[in-house]
């Protein structure tokens, strides 16, 4: 099923605790990409005439890409105050962009020669003339698919071992293997030569970890809570409820890339724990917040496949208000709820050599 009308919402902003806190770690990844651009191509800084071109891939409502944008422009002015630099912003075409550009504008407003532009299209498509970037970033956006591949008893797709020997788990990794392999492509013709792409992507251990198993569990709750939200109204429940994104095993993103234009490398990988899910707080208050962080991540185009199995606006509404009761009510009955979330992620670099 391909997913339209998804909005990133101000409620994404505000409780995307897990996709901030990895923009944060990897801001200094990508800091320290850019001064090696710096250093090894200093006249590129020089050139006044010649913007330094940014992206942001998967910006949402745009409050988590500040960190990274903000660094990446005080680095740049250390070396050149007056080189121009454009900042492109984009998510899929339904994407509240005036949400996140008012967001990017005011986090940003302390910069000057600043343009920021915003691009509503998937990034499994071109999004800029060829040879035309210097730097892309991605963090935790690219394990989304255009569209769901098959069917799932959980909400979110954890590729486990047993997961891929299943007809579903063998679509579900065919397209996720078809879909980062063009994105990779795509991008390494859109960028210059000596330009480099930051992706940060969830994954999991190989073998699972404990975290892991907690982590894919949780998307088995979000599935169960959203089809009793829709039995407590008397709607019909299916297994079209399953949102195109994927988490894969770290394996998947250790292949080597024989390209002899490019160099791929693994940076490292980290493990985000939810910083503001407090281990001592009541557990209903946990409980509350961490259904507001399933909410961010999975409300949106939840709504967006209500309203295209036609459902009304208010009756989806009311869906999604009786998922959030469920969700807390979920992670209190379930097993150590006090326990933070923590996620494994890898970072990857893209550099697109001279010739």
């Amino acid at each position: 099923m391909e997913t339209k009308n998804v909005r990133m919402s101000q409620d994404y902003n505000q409780n995307s605790y897990v996709q901030r806190n990895s923009a944060l770690s990897s801001t200094a990844k990508i800091t320290a990409c850019l001064r090696e651009m710096i250093e090894k191509k200093p006249d590129r800084f020089k050139n006044n005439k010649l913007p330094f071109t940014v992206a942001d891939l998967g910006c949402a409502g745009g409050k988590n890409v500040i960190p990274a944008l903000d660094s990446i422009i005080t680095l740049i002015r250390e070396t050149n105050p007056e080189l121009p630099i454009s900042v492109y912003l984009n998510d899929t075409p339904s994407t509240d962009f005036s949400l996140a550009m008012k967001t990017v504008n005011s986090g940003l407003e302390k910069h000057n020669n600043i343009w920021i532009y915003s691009i509503g299209k998937s990034f499994y498509e071109g999004l800029f003339p060829e040879d035309s970037m210097d730097l892309i970033i991605s963090t935790t956006s690219v394990h989304w698919l255009p569209r769901t591949p098959a069917p799932l008893a959980t909400l979110i797709c954890g590729l486990t071992e047993e997961l891929a020997a299943t007809p579903e788990g063998k679509i579900w990794e065919k397209e996720a293997d078809k879909h980062w392999k063009l994105f990779l492509d795509l991008r390494y013709k859109e960028l210059r030569r000596d330009g480099h792409l930051i992706v940060v992507v969830p994954c999991l251990s190989d073998p699972l970890s404990g975290d892991d198993i907690r982590f894919i569990k949780q998307f088995s709750i979000w599935k169960t809570s959203f089809l009793r939200a829709l039995a407590k109204l008397d709607l019909p429940a299916d297994d079209d409820y399953t949102i195109p994104a994927i988490v894969k095993p770290l394996k998947y993103y250790e292949k080597t890339f024989d390209d002899k234009m490019t160099e791929m490398q693994l940076i490292e990988t980290f493990s985000i724990t939810n910083e503001q899910l407090k281990p001592e707080e009541d557990p209903k208050a946990y409980a509350s917040k961490l259904a507001n962080f399933t909410m961010a991540a999975s409300s949106d185009i939840l709504r967006s496949i209500m309203i295209e199995k036609e459902f009304q606006e208010e009756s989806a509404s009311k869906v999604l208000e009786e998922y959030r009761k469920e969700l807390t009510l979920r992670f209190l009955e379930s097993e150590d709820p006090q326990k933070p979330t923590k996620m494994l992620f890898v970072g990857l670099i893209m550099k697109k050599k001279s010739e």
